[in-house]
């Protein structure tokens, strides 16, 4: 489940507002910037595993997912 920040749901295009709480399980997607470049950090909630990609790559929240849950 992802959990997006208020800066990260605005650069997909998603109401931010209209978000559910996150409880549980979940992977935390927040957007900063690097060098004039932004850069997605996703971080699992518990393992504190992090994944630092560029914005560019991801165009939907679909494609974070798929990122993510590799079969």
């Amino acid at each position: 489940m992802l959990n997006f920040s208020q800066k990260a749901a605005k650069r997909f295009r998603v109401r931010w507002a209209g978000l559910e709480e996150r409880s549980g399980d979940y992977w935390k997607v927040d957007v900063a910037m690097f060098a004039h470049v932004p850069m997605l950090m996703i971080v699992h909630e518990y393992t504190l595993f992090t994944l630092i990609r560029r914005k560019a790559h991801f165009k939907t929240p679909l494609d974070i997912a798929e990122e993510i849950y590799v079969e």
